[in-house]
């Protein structure tokens, strides 16, 4: 069985410096906060990178239309897209980078992220470098990391997807549509149609925080070695969700588990390919081909 590629981990951060992070950031709730500002910002006219860098830490950042380049944050912000808003990588790069401490609190709403291409990077539609990045009912499609992990997202920070949907993403390396190397969480979401040419077509997750999967879909991913839907490899749960029509080239074709912290429970993990699941230890709660 192959075996996992070391020089690709170097995006993962150590949950020790992710707990630092958090404890620094609860520390610094007691300071008092100046009045966060609202600015709209039509990509049709004005430069979306321009006015991230003018904002203040914690402002919000209403986006229109279609926002051609690459982007990055290092501050606190809110971008809530209006009447379809876009941020487009245009196969010029990684479309968006967050950069942390995961004091940096991030919050992407009602956007699409796509056009990113990471190349030999990770992340190709977004990269969390160890922020707080959260995004409610946000698009992540056709982006690629081609000889990288996360053709959609990758994080070693804290990343949570609310109502959103990480589709027709590709990576080179692990994790089509995500790789997680932090904290990850997916509340009603969806995780479709990605391909990996490692392990784990829908998502990866191979860090020491915690990945929760709860009332969300995987479906219709494929890896080219291991978990055409998850490999995991990490502590991790899967709740009430759906994990089905995936497809693995050598095992686990819905989930590819070598952790012994994987807990499944209320799902349905049916018709995928070659098998519903493989691991290293007992699992429970998969069902037989």
């Amino acid at each position: 069985m192959p075996r996992r590629r070391a020089h690709r981990a170097g995006w993962r951060r150590p949950a020790s410096a992710v707990t630092v992070a958090i404890t620094a950031a609860a520390a610094g709730l007691t300071a008092a906060s100046p009045a966060a500002a609202l600015t709209t910002v039509n990509c049709a006219t004005q430069n979306l990178q321009s006015a991230i860098n003018s904002a203040s830490a914690g402002d919000t950042l209403l986006v229109r239309g279609t926002c051609v380049g690459t982007f990055t944050i290092g501050k606190s912000l809110s971008l809530v897209g209006s009447s379809g808003a876009t941020l487009n990588g245009n196969s010029a790069g990684r479309t968006l980078t967050v950069n942390g401490p995961a004091s940096v609190r991030v919050a992407l709403t009602s956007l699409t992220l796509t056009g990113g291409l990471a190349g030999d990077g990770n992340g190709g539609g977004l990269l969390n470098n160890g922020a707080t990045v959260t995004l409610s009912f946000t698009t992540v499609h056709n982006n690629s990391a081609g000889g990288g992990d996360g053709g959609g997202i990758a994080s070693s920070g804290i990343t949570t997807l609310h109502s959103s949907t990480v589709v027709n993403n590709s990576a080179g390396g692990d994790g089509g549509g995500i790789a997680s190397g932090g904290i990850t969480r997916l509340n009603s979401s969806m995780v479709l149609n990605n391909s990996a040419g490692g392990d784990g077509g829908g998502m990866t997750h191979v860090g020491r925080g915690l990945l929760t999967v709860n009332a969300s879909t995987v479906r219709g991913n494929r890896a080219f070695v291991r978990g055409g839907g998850m490999y995991v490899a990490g502590n991790a749960q899967v709740l009430n969700s759906t994990i089905t029509g995936n497809i693995a080239n050598s095992t686990g074709g819905g989930i590819y588990n070598s952790s012994n912290l994987l807990v499944l429970l209320g799902n349905s993990v049916t018709g995928n390919t070659p098998n519903n699941c493989s691991s290293t230890t007992p699992l429970a709660g998969c069902t037989p081909v």
